[in-house]
């Protein structure tokens, strides 16, 4: 018999500022005439926010060109949970997550209008991604809070006020490659990954204002051909947590863990 998944509880002092759920699928040239029902859709679904950005893609070659592509955003009243379209690719992100187990009900959400009305064939790659800000916690500074390989050396070692860290590793999971990266931040220095971006959705004060901090950036992807369906995309997510959340055990500390399962 197989063991039952175990159920996932949120840490009340939780360092988790972003989350990122992504499926990949063939290419739908006509994405946009879809539109009109993914939005009336997604408005009845907890998304009422709607807008059109034209991204500008530079092609370089013999000559170089630039190509324009269009990408649809949806939020929620409060700015804290967005989905992105594009003709290949939806993601849902939030900074407001709470269990793994509202994550999936929140992307079959976001994604059901696209079996509903576009009829897309296939997934190509589906990604989960978690990015934790690691500040001073019960006398704890960041290094504090990871084992030894991913803290680096502190800036007293070597006579410097201020250090900047960073340290990634790749590895090949049953479900996937899962790529970490520890990011010791100097100060005001942008906390979310570079290949991320620029977010319009809200983070709290404390995260804004962030200083001596250490990013933790977990990016796990699996990229199979499947059906697109509900149980599909659960199935294959709930594959990637288990060894991210795995993964955010192993490179953490038992106190720093302590620290952030006790409540305010």
């Amino acid at each position: 018999m197989a063991t039952p998944k175990k159920q996932s509880v949120k840490l009340p002092r939780a360092p988790l500022i972003f989350v990122l759920a992504q499926v990949r699928f063939s290419p739908v040239l006509k994405m946009e005439s879809y539109v009109p029902e993914i939005q009336e859709a997604l408005r009845h679904r907890g998304f009422p926010g709607y807008r059109l950005e034209n991204m500008q893609n530079i092609m370089i070659g013999a000559e170089a060109k630039t190509e324009i592509t269009k990408r649809w955003m949806f939020d929620d009243v409060n700015n804290h949970r967005q989905v992105v379209l594009t003709t290949d690719a939806l993601t849902f992100q939030t900074t407001a997550y709470e269990t793994f187990q509202d994550l999936l009900s929140d992307f079959k959400t976001v994604t059901q209008p696209l079996e509903d009305y576009v009829k897309v064939d296939n997934i190509q790659q589906i990604g989960l991604r978690y990015v934790d800000l690691l500040t001073e916690i019960d006398g704890m500074n960041s290094r504090d809070l990871v084992k030894p390989g991913f803290s680096g050396i502190s800036g007293s070692e070597i006579g410097a006020e201020n250090t900047a860290f960073s340290f990634v590793l790749q590895a090949q999971t049953p479900s996937g490659v899962l790529t970490i990266r520890s990011v010791q931040l100097l100060n005001m220095q942008a906390f979310l990954p570079p290949d991320i971006g620029a977010t319009t959705l809200r983070f709290p004060d404390h995260v804004i204002n962030a200083q001596n901090a250490r990013v933790l950036d977990f990016d796990h992807i699996t990229q199979k051909l499947l059906p697109f369906n509900s149980d599909t995309l659960s199935r294959e997510l709930t594959n990637l947590h288990e060894y991210t959340d795995r993964a955010f055990r192993a490179v953490t500390t038992k106190h720093a863990f302590q620290a952030w399962s006790q409540h305010s």
